[in-house]
């Protein structure tokens, strides 16, 4: 299931941990945080790829027909 929050609390409320350390003059990523963001990352590089792969076929293949 996708999910979309519009607000990082949403997320952290949905996920149950805080990946958000909030100070009186600067938010920071806790350590849960940067675990996830690495994740994402990792995902989304994945997605990238995959995706240029596929252009990159179907590129060739009407190039071919």
């Amino acid at each position: 299931m996708l999910a979309m929050f519009a607000k990082p609390s949403e997320l952290e409320a949905h996920l149950n941990v805080r990946l958000l350390v909030r100070g009186t003059r600067k938010v920071t990523l806790a350590e849960a945080g940067h675990g996830y963001v690495a994740s994402c990352r990792r995902v989304l590089e994945v997605d990238i790829s995959e995706i240029e792969r596929t252009a990159a076929g179907e590129y060739l293949m009407t190039r071919r027909a």
